[in-house]
């Protein structure tokens, strides 16, 4: 695993890494420590991070804006949240995070919040859509695809890095492998709901700078469930 800790006190950051490696040594091959916001994005433009650490106080930026930014970017990612107040306690549901550990850390709370998240990214990376075509047989992680396009009798298959995928089909067999995540939003396109950085009346924009068209007739119901995406109903 990857850590990344981030906390405008060095000393925090420090003794929870500390703790990090008594506890849960064994499954960390990197843990890293930032003590500015911009130094912790920078960094994660070379170097992914599994599980990022995220004090809610830094200075003039927000942990919880910050861990926005990161989410949009690297939806993978899991958060814990650290705070010595309770006070963003129910702010911290403006986010996707997997756990809230309160200042100072208890070692148990620790290892707990970080269990969680090593369980929540082993179940991600178990997602995966299995195909065949004329090349043989695949099998691609559903975290990984962007869009699928239907073409004719082909199906293509965008992937986050840049490749497409081709196979027979129709869409109403394929969304049983997928996930909840991925919404059909047009006759020829379902989407990935976790690669979209914003949606407009005609269209769903991607993480890849692509744009998406939405059926006119099922907008009020596409932006529902996109909706219901936003605020983690499901």
């Amino acid at each position: 695993m990857y850590i990344a800790i981030c906390d405008d006190d060095i000393r925090i950051a420090a003794h929870m890494k500390e703790k990090l490696l008594e506890t849960v040594n064994s499954q960390i091959a990197r843990a890293d420590i930032f003590t500015s916001p911009h130094e912790l994005m920078f960094s994660m433009e070379e170097q992914r991070f599994d599980i990022v650490f995220m004090d809610i106080e830094l200075g003039e930026v927000s942990g919880i804006d910050l861990a926005k930014r990161i989410l949009t970017h690297y939806p993978d990612t899991q958060i814990i949240f650290v705070s010595g107040h309770d006070d963003y306690y129910l702010d911290v549901y403006d986010v996707e995070h997997i756990y809230f550990l309160k200042k100072p850390i208890n070692a148990d709370k620790l290892k707990c919040a970080f269990t969680t998240a090593c369980r929540k990214l082993q179940d991600r990376k178990n997602d995966f859509l299995s195909f065949s075509n004329k090349q043989g047989l695949f099998r691609i992680a559903l975290k990984d695809i962007l869009f699928l396009e239907k073409k004719q009798r082909l199906i293509h298959i965008h992937t986050q890095d840049g490749q497409v995928h081709k196979m027979y089909g129709k869409f109403p067999d394929l969304v049983p492998q997928l996930n909840p995540f991925f919404i059909q939003c047009h006759v020829s396109y379902i989407v990935n709901l976790r690669n979209v950085t914003a949606m407009e009346k005609q269209d769903f924009h991607l993480s890849n700078g692509r744009t998406i068209p939405i059926s006119k007739n099922h907008y009020k119901e596409i932006k529902e469930t996109f909706l219901a995406y936003l605020e983690r109903k499901y």
